[in-house]
Order: C-alpha cells, then sequence, then structure tokens
C-alpha cells in the first residue's frame, strides 16, 4: 500500500489491492481542483460516474474483488449504502454541503471515514477483518494533500439501517 501524499500515486496503489475492500465517500463538494487525471486514476479501479464539472453531490463507490461492487450518486441530496460484502456490515452515507454535509464509512459498526471535505477513503481487509487505510483527500485545495485518522469512531449504539439514527447520533456528539 503507497502512503504517498499524492492523490495520483494513492489511486495507483488502489489497483493492486484486488482483495480488499475499497469505499469511497465524497463529503461537501468534489472541489474545485479535482480534474480529468484524477477521473482517469478513479477509473482504473472501476469508478463509471464521470465526476468531472460536478460541485455539491453525493457519492459513493465500493470496489471489491477487483471489480465495481457498487457506485451511486446524488446530484441534489444524500447517497447512502447499507449492505454486506461477505460476512462485513457496511453501512455508508455521503452528503454534500447545505443536504447532510457528512461521509460515513461504517464496516461492522464502525466509522472509519476521516469524515473531512472532498474523498474520503477506506481500505479494508474482510477476511482479517480489519482497516489499512483511511484518508482524506480535499480536492478543493490547489495542493491535494493527505489527512489520516488516527482513532475510528465506535458507533455500535445505534441501528446502521435507519439514516435518521445516524443524523439523530451525529448531532447528539457534535
Amino acid at each position: 500500500m503507497n502512503f504517498s501524499d499524492s492523490i495520483y500515486d494513492y489511486l495507483d496503489s488502489l489497483v493492486e489491492m484486488r482483495k480488499m475492500i475499497i469505499v469511497v465517500s465524497i463529503k461537501d463538494q468534489v472541489g474545485s481542483w479535482f480534474n480529468f487525471k484524477i477521473q482517469e486514476k478513479l477509473k482504473e479501479i472501476g469508478c463509471e460516474i464521470s465526476l468531472v464539472g460536478l460541485d455539491y453531490i453525493g457519492y459513493i463507490y465500493i470496489y471489491f474483488n477487483n471489480s465495481k461492487f457498487y457506485e451511486d450518486i446524488s446530484k441534489y441530496g444524500f447517497v447512502e449504502y447499507n449492505g454486506y460484502i461477505e460476512d462485513n456490515e457496511i453501512y455508508i452515507y455521503s452528503a454534500p454541503y447545505k443536504n447532510g454535509n457528512e461521509s460515513v464509512i461504517m464496516i461492522n459498526g464502525i466509522d472509519y471515514s476521516i469524515n473531512k471535505r472532498g474523498f474520503n477513503f477506506v481500505i479494508y481487509d474482510p477476511v482479517n477483518k480489519k482497516k489499512i487505510d483511511s484518508v482524506n483527500f480535499d480536492t478543493h485545495l490547489e495542493k491535494v494533500a493527505p489527512s489520516r485518522c488516527k482513532a475510528p469512531l465506535i458507533r455500535n449504539d445505534i441501528e446502521v439501517h435507519k439514516i435518521t439514527d445516524i443524523y439523530q447520533y451525529l448531532q447528539k456528539i457534535s
């Protein structure tokens, strides 16, 4: 795994993560420094929806077992995914600014999302049930530098099947 400061190098390293669960969730906005080169790198891991020129959107992408597992976008609100990959419970929520402004990437009750503006990535090993990486790239800034999380947020006290529960929980802890 390449823990590079470059979003381009990071996306290149994801191509080699064939057996991992790779999750992407956008918070706030795609950003003015998101470009065709980044879009092409996302295509290499199976992303089919073009995000170039889009701004405040909800977007989720899941890569697993060497292919796209799930992809969704909302140009006017949030998107969410709730399901299982093998025996791992997955809940993902992506909301733009003024429509929730949140990124949640929860696997087996633990939210690994950095939850910052731009692209939030989580790489997870489904066999060993452990996080490999959690990183954010803010593509609204000219220098698209990574942010990493040191401690995941354990959210096993809420029912992840309802977005209202997540929203109320986040309001409670804010």
